[in-house]
């Protein structure tokens, strides 16, 4: 499950924190302009936390043409 949220890093510090949730992929930018991690719900279901950044030059050429 997907979640965008307004500041990722307040919400890893809270979720693997106080609650523990294990941590499968740790905070990361992405190039294509995402910065998140992913967590393990208890339930089992994957929690994939996502805060929208711009994307790096390189990547956003490719998609412009430039």
């Amino acid at each position: 499950m997907n979640l965008k949220v307004d500041d990722v890093d307040e919400v890893h510090a809270r979720l693997t924190g106080r609650t523990g949730l294990e941590t499968l992929l740790p905070l990361r930018d992405e190039e294509f302009g995402q910065r998140h991690f992913i967590v393990a719900a208890p339930d089992g279901v994957l929690l994939d936390v996502i805060q929208p950044i711009p994307p790096t030059p390189d990547h956003a050429d490719a998609y412009t043409g430039r």
